[in-house]
């Protein structure tokens, strides 16, 4: 069992499995650091509506108040609770920016004279400032700054990332950690079974979208570019659970062609199985700090093509593992869409060789655990 006085504290905010990365990034952190107790708060529809990501976090109602509403700040019980036990925590892991978890973390790490770290999770992407951008920078001037300076360190998933926000706020205290990926075993069934499995073309070269239908993530821009660009003998897959934007919505955007297959929600080892039976995987996402679905593409043998808006790309562009527009342009995409459709199957195998090189040797999770310990000793 681990002694109180060396755990870590992971606060977040709204971390539910529709949340996505950032409620996978916590479970990382805190499986990396044994004895980790993860709080988050939370608006308590949600939580009812979803449940707990794991039963053993805590999660701290957020108060039906105005404080409430706009900060996320918790019911003062709850809250005063979680304040008692600071004394208790080695240290304190404040996950994403702009609400009330910033606030709390700096004053428990305050009153028990431990350290803190932060982890944006890609909260000084210059995409999240195209929305209420004058509250947070705001925020910035009058508490974000410090409380960013006066951290232990910053914790980005990617160098992409770290430069980003570098331009947003003057940090010396940064540094960059690759998320950990599990790689999973190769399928025993064969590619031509699962692509009939799941009614796909057997002989066309599949490019695969997976992840949650979000607006951010551009599922209908995507549709609609396959759509007018020339990819002879390819098709587009497109996985995920709705989000803002719906699988009827990609349905209806994909109809009529039938080079493009919408499949909503797969998961588990069903998910693995489709993952190992594409070519390749796609990302036009306007902001991913890190992605996952990227991550354990590659891990599972998949070269990627992805746009600029992923922070990966900025390390994975020297390693021949993929196709990497240099803009987020629908021009310069479509032709990174065509390269892909005519590169040749040998070219096909060894870029995703080297994708799954990439991956067991920066995303392995004995590695981040390593290189976190490693970081809390300094």
């Amino acid at each position: 069992m681990t002694p109180p006085d060396s755990r870590y504290l992971h606060l977040g905010l709204e971390l539910l499995r529709s949340t996505g990365g950032t409620t996978k990034a916590v479970s990382d952190f805190a499986r990396a650091l044994p004895g980790s107790v993860v709080a988050a708060l939370c608006a308590p529809e949600k939580l009812q509506a979803e449940g707990p990501f794991a039963p053993e976090w805590n999660y701290l109602p957020i108060a039906r108040s105005v404080r409430g509403k706009y900060y996320s700040v918790p019911e003062h019980a709850a809250e005063q609770r979680l304040r008692e036990q600071a004394s208790e925590f080695r240290g304190f892991f404040c996950h994403m920016l702009y609400r009330y978890n910033t606030n709390l973390t700096a004053q428990m790490a305050a009153a028990s004279g431990r350290p803190y770290y932060v982890v944006p999770h890609g909260s000084l992407d210059p995409w999240v400032f195209t929305y209420r951008g004058w509250q947070k920078h705001l925020w910035l001037r009058a508490f974000g700054r410090r409380f960013l300076q006066g951290a232990r360190a910053v914790i980005f998933a990617t160098e992409g990332e770290r430069r980003k926000a570098l331009r947003e706020v003057s940090l010396t205290n940064t540094v960059v950690l690759n998320w950990p990926v599990d790689a999973k075993p190769h399928s025993s069934v064969q590619r031509e079974t699962i692509r009939r499995q799941f009614n796909l073309p057997v002989q066309k070269r599949l490019l695969l979208s997976f992840g949650r239908l979000h607006s951010m993530k551009r599922p209908l821009e995507l549709i609609a570019l396959f759509r007018r660009t020339n990819c002879p003998n390819t098709a587009l897959v497109m996985v995920g659970p709705n989000d803002d934007v719906s699988l009827a919505e990609c349905l209806a955007a994909a109809a009529g062609d039938e080079r493009i297959h919408c499949l909503g929600p797969i998961y588990g080892q069903s998910l693995t199985d489709l993952v190992g039976a594409c070519d390749a995987y796609v990302s036009w996402s306007q902001r991913e700090n890190f992605n996952y679905c990227l991550a354990e593409s590659m891990a599972a043998g998949l070269p990627v093509l992805a746009g600029p808006g992923n922070d990966l790309a900025v390390d994975l562009r020297a390693h021949d593992c993929g196709w990497f527009p240099g803009t987020d342009a629908p021009g310069d995409f479509a032709a990174a869409l065509q390269a892909f459709a005519a590169t040749s199957p040998e070219d096909l195998l060894n870029k995703g060789r080297l994708a799954r090189a990439f991956a067991e040797e920066k995303f392995s999770p004995a590695g981040f655990s390593h290189s976190l310990q490693t970081l809390l000793e300094t």
